[in-house]
Order: C-alpha cells, then sequence, then structure tokens
C-alpha cells in the first residue's frame, strides 16, 4: 500500500524536532540514538507519539513494532504512564531484544 521509497524518505529527519531528534513526515527520528532520556535507539528506529501518553516505536532492523495506548477518554484518566515510564519499558523491550547500543 505504500512504497518502501516513502517509508524510507518519511522516516529521515527533514527537521530539527525536540528531545534532540529530528522530524519526518509526521514521524519523530532519532538522531543519534537520541529520542526518550535514558534509552539509546537503533538507528533506524523511528517513533510515532499522540497526545499524552500514546506512544508507537517502530525498529525495521529488530522487527519490532511497540504500540502503547492508555485511556484517555475521561476529563482526569485514573491510568496514565509518564514519558519517563515510556521510556523505561522501551529500553527494556530494546535490552531483551538483544540491542546493545554501542555509546
Amino acid at each position: 500500500v505504500v512504497s518502501a521509497g516513502w517509508v524510507e524518505e518519511s522516516t529521515l529527519p527533514h527537521a530539527e524536532g525536540r528531545w534532540g531528534s529530528g522530524y519526518g513526515y509526521m514521524w519523530w527520528v532519532p538522531v543519534e540514538g537520541r529520542h526518550y532520556a535514558g534509552v539509546q535507539l537503533p538507528q533506524d528506529a523511528f517513533i510515532g507519539r499522540g497526545a499524552g501518553p500514546h506512544h508507537m516505536l517502530i525498529v525495521p532492523s529488530l522487527d519490532l513494532v511497540v504500540v502503547h495506548v492508555a485511556e484517555t477518554n475521561r476529563p482526569r484518566p485514573t491510568r496514565w504512564i509518564s514519558v519517563d515510564q515510556v521510556s523505561l519499558m522501551f529500553a527494556l523491550i530494546l535490552d531483551a531484544r538483544g540491542f546493545s547500543p554501542a555509546f
């Protein structure tokens, strides 16, 4: 449905983003593995971030897609996850997949 060329182009950093990362076409792109504090991401990773606790990490080289969603349809959600908790979750998953970043 979507060409490999478009995926490649859209996941390159075309603009400077927040958190020390870049921004492609609707995707956050780590620069030198940086996007979330406390976790080094693979070079081919890209991230989707939605409102509040909605995060998606895609790492083609590890054949890995992680999606985290949370209940947000209430004025004050009863369960919430912080960005630090998302960072830790991604770090643990990457470690379990055998990703050892070279610092």
